[in-house]
């Protein structure tokens, strides 16, 4: 077993996720927002209901988040498809995060945008501003045409889409007042969902339409992969010499803040080799590329790696055959939940349980700390939560969680 060495604990901690109404934390931002805030209304948004007659006939969605946050906000989808039927329902996501719904039957036309604080292309700030104008403006435009009826914005952090959202004068627009300009809303929401998971934050907001209230049981993520994304990783498993159930390991983090250090990588490989399991080893990118492969030269008969051959719908056909899936907080942990495939993620303290994976069998491994939760959106030079998690546990719960699956196999 690895040693564990002895790491600082960090000076700085929050109370918890909210500063009053709002989910961000710099006090510039939340004094502009209170002001905006209460210019446009927010006390009128918050206090008007939802028409009960409402039915819509188009419906735009929308979560310009990366991945992650797109896979809980699918689970919006078969609530309004059960509420309402005959509608067109379009969803407002990330370019980046656009494949995961490109071929949803469910789903008419999907809009994208890359907000300049969520840019990830580089370049200076002004640069980043230019970029998103103009592709605001154009799709603006684009919203005007369709003349939606009902708008919802599940993002509860800033920077949402709600300007957007009244600038392409959505009649009906239904979202949190947690990430600012809720009163450019015409039915805000406070947020009030601390520790709850963020699929209930989704359900609480679908909650305002009384038509969806009724099928709230619906909520569920929806990211079905077409057959053909299933067939080209079986596929390629088998050319790489997979041919029996196998173990996925996802190397990659959110940050590099929440990558586990590689020599505990090494430790579990070889623990669950020696369990005579088979391991295939993702990531993206030359750098979990490279860890993957070193791992995989770990364990040569047990382990391959396909770390960087893989684009992102083969890559989810690949997570969705597997037998169990371990990884880090990342999308790759919450592709697996929403695929039902058991997981085992390797968490930092960051958060309280709001990000676990949704999966049935999923199970969280981290080492408990007086500071954790911190809420520190990139953690702390510790990282101690996470660094000082041993292979040991994380091989206890998988081993936990297999055997769970052999029990239910034979019962």
């Amino acid at each position: 077993m690895t040693a564990s060495v002895p790491l600082p604990t960090p000076s700085v901690t929050r109370p918890g996720l909210a500063c009053g109404r709002y989910l961000f934390f710099n006090p510039l931002l939340r004094t502009a927002m209170r002001l905006i805030d209460a210019l446009t209304g927010l006390s009128r948004s918050l206090a008007r209901p939802m028409p009960a007659s409402l039915a819509p006939d188009r419906i735009l969605l929308c979560m310009q988040a990366h991945i992650g946050d797109l896979i809980y906000a699918s689970a919006a989808i078969p609530v309004l498809r059960a509420a309402f039927p005959a509608a067109r329902i379009d969803f407002l996501v990330h370019p980046a995060a656009a494949h995961l719904l490109a071929e949803h039957p469910e789903l008419g036309q999907i809009h994208s945008l890359t907000h300049w604080k969520l840019d990830r292309a580089g370049g200076p700030l002004w640069r980043r501003l230019l970029r998103y104008l103009g592709a605001r403006r154009t799709l603006l435009q684009t919203l005007r045409a369709n003349h939606y009826a009902l708008a919802i914005d599940l993002y509860a952090y800033f920077p949402n889409s709600i300007p957007l959202l009244a600038s392409a004068r959505i009649p009906l627009r239904l979202g949190w007042a947690s990430g600012g300009f809720g009163g450019l809303l015409s039915h805000a929401r406070e947020w009030d969902c601390a520790g709850q998971h963020i699929l209930e934050w989704h359900r609480r907001l679908l909650a305002q339409i009384p038509a969806c209230r009724p099928h709230l049981g619906h909520l569920q993520t929806s990211c079905p992969l077409p057959a053909t994304a299933l067939a080209r990783s079986r596929e390629l498993l088998q050319a790489a010499g997979i041919h029996s159930p196998f173990l996925c390991f996802h190397v990659g983090a959110g940050g590099a803040h929440k990558q586990w250090p590689e020599p505990a990588w090494h430790e579990l490989a070889l623990a669950c080799a020696a369990r005579g399991e088979r391991i295939v080893l993702l990531g993206f990118g030359p750098a979990e590329e490279a860890l993957a492969q070193r791992i995989a030269a770990r364990v040569p008969a047990a382990a391959v790696s396909l770390a960087g051959q893989l684009d992102f719908t083969r890559l989810a056909g690949c997570i969705a055959q597997a037998r169990l899936f371990v990884g880090l907080d990342s999308m790759g942990t919450h592709l697996a939940a929403a695929h039902a495939i058991p997981v085992v993620g390797i968490y930092p303290g960051i958060m309280d349980g709001s990000w676990r994976p949704a999966a049935r069998h999923s199970r969280i491994v981290t080492t408990p700390k007086a500071c954790a939760p911190c809420f520190l959106p990139a953690g702390c030079a510790s990282m101690a939560c996470l660094r000082e998690t041993p292979a040991s546990a994380v091989f206890a719960a998988i081993e936990a969680s297999l055997g769970e699956q052999a029990e239910a196999a034979h019962a």
